[in-house]
């Protein structure tokens, strides 16, 4: 325990928020070094000694903290339904517009085609598919064909549907260790035939490796303690695997459990209290989503830019479409959490109801 034998971890006045923030815009630092010319190489490549980008270590930051966020979201839910309500209307409606953005307004200034010719391409469509949550293409036609990072209209897109599915993951461990086993086997095969796709890629395990570290993180918090010395030593274990660990994938896992430890005394650091700025909105997730597609747009129009201009502009035209997403799409989908989980429930009691007396009829 910690020092005042108070819990710490019990109070929502932490520094989550400001961390995936300065995380969400270190994926926009980090992604300027491959969409614009730049002489320099990425200041973490260089003193990881080419174990890890900034962009790759923000989204360890990402898994690490919704791993440590999410039971307790699962935890304070009423049911499953309310849980997934809440989840899906977090991820889905943000993405669903910049989708929308990036195929309907975006799409068409930018490509090389004619605008007959962009909307008669059935790729210009199948780009939506995305909001279902898997990969599926990169690009838009004609679409950023002449950028330093050709074709791609949005990088950042791919890492949340496996944000999603550790969301499931986390309800069949729920459900397993209530003993409904027949649920939690039904939801482990729905998972595996949903995104099937990821399952072979190394990238899976590696995202849950860091979200099951937030996740115990979470459950053996009262073992903690949150000392300054222990700090000193993570930030040196993380030195040291970056300096003696030759393999790249051995390394960045060695150092997941220290940046663990790193997060957590940063969000409940008391005298370092950044909580308020909940109270403008929680951008973070908004700055991921527009971050690459904005920095695409300003090396399409402003090819000669270099990575620190290209940075500075995108993130702050990312932080603008971030506070429109939060307060007309993302807060106002948030609020309709307990419409949509009671129409899912009604729906499911009608279909029960139905089936149910088929089979009596039967």
């Amino acid at each position: 325990m910690n020092n005042n034998n108070i819990d710490p971890f019990s109070s929502r006045k932490n520094n989550f928020d400001f961390i995936r923030f300065i995380a969400a815009s270190s994926v926009i630092f980090s992604h300027s070094y491959v969409i614009a010319p730049t002489q320099f190489v990425e200041p973490l490549v260089y003193m990881s000694n080419n174990k890890i980008a900034i962009g790759q270590f923000s989204v360890m930051v990402f898994f690490i903290i919704s791993g440590y966020l999410i039971p307790q979201s699962y935890l304070r839910s009423k049911s499953v339904i309310d849980y997934l309500s809440a989840r899906f209307l977090r991820i889905i409606p943000g993405l669903f517009i910049v989708l929308l953005v990036s195929v309907f307004l975006v799409g068409p200034v930018v490509t090389n085609l004619s605008i007959i010719e962009y909307f008669s391409d059935s790729q210009s469509y199948s780009y939506l598919q995305k909001v279902l949550l898997f990969r599926g293409q990169e690009g838009l036609p004609g679409v950023f064909e002449n950028n330093f990072f050709k074709n791609a209209v949005n990088g950042s897109l791919w890492t949340i549907s496996y944000e999603f599915l550790m969301y499931l993951f986390v309800i069949v461990v729920g459900l397993f260790f209530q003993k409904k086993y027949i649920k939690s086997v039904i939801l482990i095969i729905l998972t595996v035939l949903v995104f099937h796709n990821l399952f072979y890629k190394i990238d899976l395990l590696i995202f849950s490796f860091y979200f099951l570290l937030g996740y115990l993180a979470y459950y053996f918090r009262r073992f903690i303690n949150l000392r300054f010395p222990y700090l000193i030593v993570s930030l040196c274990l993380i030195y040291a695997s970056f300096n003696l660990i030759d393999h790249r994938l051995i390394s960045n896992l060695i150092i997941t459990l220290p940046v663990t430890y790193i997060i957590l005394y940063i969000s409940f650091l008391p005298n370092l209290r950044f909580n308020d700025m909940a109270k403008y909105g929680d951008f973070s997730y908004g700055v991921y989503l527009y971050g690459f597609l904005n920095q695409q747009i300003l090396a399409h129009f402003y090819p000669s830019w270099n990575n620190f201009q290209n940075f500075l502009i995108g993130f702050l035209c990312s932080l603008i479409c971030a506070f429109f997403s939060w307060h007309l799409i993302e807060k106002k989908a948030l609020s309709s959490k307990k419409i949509l989980s009671s129409q899912i429930q009604i729906y499911l009691n009608n279909v029960k109801s139905f089936y149910t007396q088929y089979l009596f009829r039967k």
